[in-house]
């Protein structure tokens, strides 16, 4: 068995190490939040979604299944685009979930676009990164 050192272990990237196991649920209150969350956007079939920090893309899968509604899913790191990419495929709705490169502290998108719009982790993987002016008070 191979033991990394402690400064090897610092430099891991969790959320690359767990998209890479298969992990498809890793921000704070698992299932049960994504759950409440989905109870109370109220999305329809026409509305369209924006879920920012998409990960491995098991939200926006779960709003195309369920709603069948339009899901721009974006995400910051290549690995997560690529399995959020493979699994709306396997899931059959990769015609309905977008998968784009974005920073949730740099998003492209006109502020009226989206009906709904969902960050459930990355808000919190994105502390003492520097907020655009608009974000600070």
């Amino acid at each position: 068995m191979t033991k990394l050192a402690a400064k090897e272990i610092a430099g891991l990237d969790p959320y690359k190490f767990m998209a890479v196991i298969g992990k498809r649920v890793i921000h704070p209150g698992g299932r049960a939040s994504t759950e409440s969350l989905l109870r109370r956007a109220a999305i329809t079939e026409s509305s369209r979604v924006l879920d920012i920090g998409c990960g491995v893309g098991t939200t926006a899968i779960e709003i195309a299944k369920r709603h069948g509604a339009q899901v721009t899913a974006v995400d910051i790191a290549p690995l997560m685009l690529e399995r959020a990419e493979a699994n709306a495929r396997d899931a059959d709705v990769d015609h309905l979930v977008k998968v784009e490169h974005g920073d949730i502290l740099a998003l492209q998108f006109p502020g009226d676009y989206f009906d709904v719009v969902i960050a459930e982790r990355s808000p919190c993987s994105s502390t003492g990164r520097k907020r655009p002016a608009s974000w600070r008070g």
